[in-house]
């Protein structure tokens, strides 16, 4: 008979706290207060761009460098107030290209939606749209 192995039994673990891992596999307390807000980032360009598929785009809240992400939506939680949202993308051996960065206010138990759209030319900003808070 197998002993079980450390992973699950701390994965068992973190379920019972209350704990839920985010995209780059950190762990994290949805219950706790003091990050009830969050950011629901959506990056996208236009079809005839598919080069840019094989690139990430980068994401810097605050200041704080969220890493390199695939295009597509993702969820960062953040704490309640106003936070400062870059966005740009890398290609070919640049990598802070389209860059734009807007000032979003956040409230505690909303989730902001901030939508980044790839210029049709990688030398131009990229298009920058929030939409209201959910929650």
């Amino acid at each position: 008979m197998r002993a079980p192995s450390t992973s699950s039994a701390s994965t068992d673990r973190q379920s019972q706290l209350g704990l839920q891992r985010d995209y780059r596999g950190r762990v994290s307390n949805p219950n706790n207060p003091a990050a009830t807000a969050a950011l629901d980032i959506k990056t996208s360009y236009f079809p005839l761009l598919f080069l840019l598929g094989i690139f990430k785009t980068l994401v810097i809240i605050d200041g704080q460098d969220m890493g390199p992400i695939p295009w597509g939506t993702h969820r960062f939680p953040v704490t309640p107030g106003q936070h400062t949202v870059k966005l740009s993308a890398r290609y070919l051996f640049y990598t802070n290209m389209m860059a734009n960065e807007t000032t979003v206010m956040v409230g505690s138990g909303q989730a902001v939606g901030v939508s980044y759209k790839a210029p049709w030319l990688v030398f131009l900003k990229g298009k920058i749209t929030v939409t209201s808070p959910m929650g």
